[in-house]
């Protein structure tokens, strides 16, 4: 408790110092210039503030800056990957419930299909072939393989949805475009 006190009584004695606002909004600019930032929160810029209050020079804000987003981005994609693998868990669950896992197989294989034309790796035949032998440790000498394997273990394309979401969107995971459940 002294050295909070201390620390206290020796900071009252400090002059107060101003802060010019256009400083503020020059470094905000030139954050948003250099980076493609396009919400920064208040505690950013209260961060930013005290950094610019204490003479921190533009490129090491930045630096600070862009450490702090890179691991909100690499939580956010954390998340995002939990929740797409549990969507997916809850898809084959309601599919079994009801006897369609066939359906979903298809669309599971429909899905790959159009990951591996957004991956322009449709035309190299062996690329399912490497992420089978990678992600499940099996080996497959063609596609009809893999459909079979996956029919027989259809828990086992959790493991390929990461994959297949880190490039198409996410809404087609959605329980109203697979399902048809609008009407």
């Amino acid at each position: 408790m002294f050295i909070y006190l201390d620390e206290f009584y020796t900071n009252i004695k400090n002059k107060k110092k101003k802060i010019d606002i256009n400083k503020i909004k020059n470094c905000i600019f030139y954050l948003k210039k250099n980076d493609s930032i396009f919400f920064l929160s208040n505690k950013l810029i209260y961060f930013i503030i005290y950094l610019i209050k204490h003479n921190t020079k533009y490129c090491v804000i930045k630096k600070c800056i862009d450490k702090i987003i890179s691991i909100l981005r690499h939580n956010i994609s954390l998340f995002i990957y939990n929740t797409s693998q549990t969507r997916w868990l809850n898809i084959i669950n309601i599919a079994g419930s009801y006897n369609k896992t066939d359906d979903i197989l298809k669309y599971f294989i429909q899905l790959y299909d159009f990951y591996l034309t957004k991956e322009n790796c449709i035309e190299n035949k062996k690329f399912y072939i490497i992420q089978a032998k990678s992600i499940l440790g099996i080996n497959i000498k063609n596609k009809r393989q893999l459909y079979k394997y996956l029919k027989l273990n259809i828990y086992d394309t959790i493991y390929y949805i990461d994959i297949i979401f880190s490039q198409i969107d996410i809404k087609y995971l959605s329980l109203n475009y697979i399902f048809d459940i609008s009407s």
